[in-house]
């Protein structure tokens, strides 16, 4: 399903495969996310990117944009379009308090 789908041009439906394919998401909760949906990680995952891997981050845009109007879940492709400079600074924010709060145990 996961190779179908790049194939086809179903990014989609390939990024839900991702999360799903080590059978960790039941009642559709992802394992170790502290009860967390796949749209709440992958938007966790989207702002991880946005803040650490600028450019890789923009080329996933790109590339996302070429995805088949046949895709399934395209809301799991628009959690990059969606992300706004409050919420990616608010990202920033929490990474960098937390990291105080590691250096100062």
């Amino acid at each position: 399903m996961y190779v179908n789908s790049i194939r086809d041009g179903r990014f989609g439906d390939a990024v839900w495969v991702r999360y799903h394919i080590y059978g960790d998401v039941e009642n559709g909760m992802v394992g170790g996310s502290n009860n967390m949906t796949i749209l709440d990680v992958r938007n966790e995952d989207a702002l991880s990117y946005r803040v650490h891997s600028l450019e890789e981050s923009f080329k996933a845009l790109l590339f996302h944009a070429k995805a088949s109007s046949a895709d399934g879940p395209a809301d799991v492709i628009e959690v990059n379009n969606n992300l706004d400079e409050r919420i990616i600074a608010q990202f920033k924010a929490q990474e960098e308090a937390q990291l105080e709060n590691e250096a100062g145990m």
